[in-house]
């Protein structure tokens, strides 16, 4: 896949009969052809243009497209997202306008994942002119990982009795949380059951009271 973005994106950058294609028909054969989604947007977000994949992913005819800024169509927003590379710097239009050099990110898309490849196109005089955005789905890779990554956790895992503490396999130990979201695809959010609650607060008048009022609420 990686040779096939290389020649697309030196078509895209050079003339198109130096490149053996006859005719401007071919190149846009080419352009739709790709499987994965292929969009030229400009140096503000704009989308120029958009192939057969794109049109297929989010549904919507070049109409409805073209024109628009890459976040309108692939989050549906009318503003960059929280998470969207445009606001963390982490853009990878943005660091290629400066790098001229390809660059990538992987983003989320409701639950599906992603992998942007950006290359930025020149003119004749050697500024940027545009952008050249390839967009792979790898959610099933993303899948695959995580999967495996909650298999290594199979079997024995070396625990300490006190502190509960897990020994990886180079012999250092980790803090519990810390090593399985190392090493699978599972957040921690912490909080406090209720027999450790009676253990630190048990004899807190605030506490008591706040305990006999739930059991009232509950009535």
């Amino acid at each position: 896949m990686k040779s096939l973005f290389e020649k697309f994106s030196t078509i895209c950058v050079s003339e198109a009969k130096s490149q053996g294609l006859n005719s401007e028909e071919e190149l846009h054969s080419a352009f739709n052809a790709m499987t994965s989604v292929v969009w030229i947007v400009d140096k503000n977000h704009h989308i120029l243009k958009a192939n057969s994949a794109c049109r297929v992913l989010f549904n919507q005819p070049d109409s409805e497209i073209i024109g628009k800024k890459c976040w309108e169509i692939a989050y549906g927003t009318e503003k960059p997202i929280e998470k969207c590379p445009v606001l963390v710097e982490k853009c990878p239009v943005i660091k290629a306008g400066h790098s001229l050099q390809q660059e990538s990110i992987e983003i989320q898309i409701n639950k599906k994942w992603f992998k942007v490849f950006v290359d930025p196109i020149l003119d004749a005089r050697g500024k940027l002119s545009k952008y050249i955005n390839i967009i792979m789905d790898i959610t099933e890779f993303k899948e695959e990982t995580a999967f495996k990554n909650v298999k290594t956790l199979s079997g024995l895992l070396p625990i300490c009795s006190v502190c509960k503490k897990i020994r990886d396999d180079k012999g250092c130990w980790n803090i519990l949380e810390e090593y399985i979201e190392k090493h699978s695809d599972v957040s921690f959010s912490h909080g406090m059951c209720p027999e450790c609650s009676d253990k630190l607060y048990g004899n807190e008048e605030w506490y008591i009271k706040m305990k006999n009022k739930n059991k009232d609420d509950k009535k």
